[in-house]
């Protein structure tokens, strides 16, 4: 009998990709977790069929690694790539055979010619003042 992993992610946040058709993930999961992994479907298909199923959606691996300094948590990383322009998607998380039961949604936008965007800086540096 397969032993159930026991999933405890928090903190999920999603993160644009180099372009619109690509999106990365990253969470953190109790350290009692091997691997990390992403389901996700159109979420159309998600909820015509009834959630997720072999036939309507795509599982992602993706990799884990013990944070700095951090004795309880894995931080978890997946990417999704070849995305529809202009789609609704549902997706979760978790890892070995078993998902965490929060279903998340995003959207990709349609490309146009006019492209807006933004840059935010956070830095964080001791440089002194010269007089």
């Amino acid at each position: 009998m397969k032993e159930k992993c026991f999933n405890e992610v928090k903190d999920l946040v999603i993160h644009p990709g180099c372009d619109e058709t690509k999106r990365r993930f990253t969470w953190y999961n109790t350290q009692k977790v091997s691997g990390a992994r992403l389901q996700y479907a159109l979420k159309t298909e998600y909820e015509t069929e009834g959630g997720f199923t072999d036939k309507n959606s795509t599982i992602v691996e993706g990799r884990c690694e013990i944070p700095y300094m951090n004795k309880t948590d894995l931080s978890c990383k997946a990417e999704i790539e070849d995305l529809e322009l202009g789609t609704e998607y549902v997706y979760r998380v978790g890892s070995c055979d078993f998902f965490d039961d929060n279903i998340y949604s995003f959207k990709t936008h349609k490309v146009d010619k006019k492209q807006v965007f933004a840059v935010i800086s956070d830095i964080h540096n001791n440089m002194k003042k010269t007089p």
